[in-house]
């Protein structure tokens, strides 16, 4: 079975770069057939590529792209390459235990996304990966106090209240990489195997 693509009008490059993509993709991740939504989207993009992703249900990953953006075209190269694998990522998780509802879950959501992205292709380098020391133990202590509870999305993932962008998925990487496990390989491994190392670095 083939990947299935919605395509607005002026975004076949995209199209056509996102399925040579997927064809290289799949020979490090075991991904089933997507389908997938390409939409013209100006001021929904990420300023490093010109385009985005998300995967918001089952074995369905939406690309949002604003064709006039300087960094559109660049973008296509290794750019969609890390996007697709972070939202393949996403689809291997739904096939498992889903995206989750808590925080707690989002954050090993997004971590082994994120994670997934440098173990399939050493050189990426996204600005929302963990680089540097640990989280704050004030940081950690606030996450675990709503680990399993329900959270603001954009507030704790895109800096719309009082944390800087990128803060959570910072700290999701930091949570995978700590645990050290196999992102692609351990896509399916429960959020609460991540707990214990956050509680620990908030004492």
């Amino acid at each position: 079975m083939s990947d299935i693509w919605h395509c607005d009008p002026g975004l076949a490059p995209l199209q056509e770069a996102a399925a040579r993509w997927m064809i290289l993709l799949r020979t490090r991740m075991d991904v089933p057939p997507v389908t997938f939504f390409l939409q013209h989207a100006p001021g929904a993009v990420l300023d490093d590529r010109g385009h985005c992703g998300g995967a918001y249900a089952p074995r369905q990953i939406t690309l949002r792209a604003d064709p006039d953006h300087p960094a559109y075209s660049q973008g296509l190269g290794e750019p969609l390459l890390h996007t697709l694998t972070h939202e393949a990522h996403h689809i291997l998780r739904w096939d498992g235990p889903g995206y989750g509802a808590t925080l707690g879950e989002a954050l090993v959501s997004e971590g082994l996304a994120t994670a997934a992205v440098p173990h399939l292709w050493p050189d990426a380098a996204e600005p929302w990966e963990h680089r540097g020391p640990a989280p704050s133990p004030a940081l950690c202590a606030r996450a675990a106090r709503i680990w399993n509870a329900p959270y603001d999305h954009a507030a704790w993932f895109f800096g719309t209240g009082d944390l800087p962008n990128w803060t959570r998925y910072r700290l999701g990487h930091w949570l995978v990489t700590r645990r050290g496990v196999d992102p692609v390989a351990e896509a399916a491994r429960p959020a609460h195997a991540f707990e214990p190392l956050l509680s620990t670095e908030a004492r």
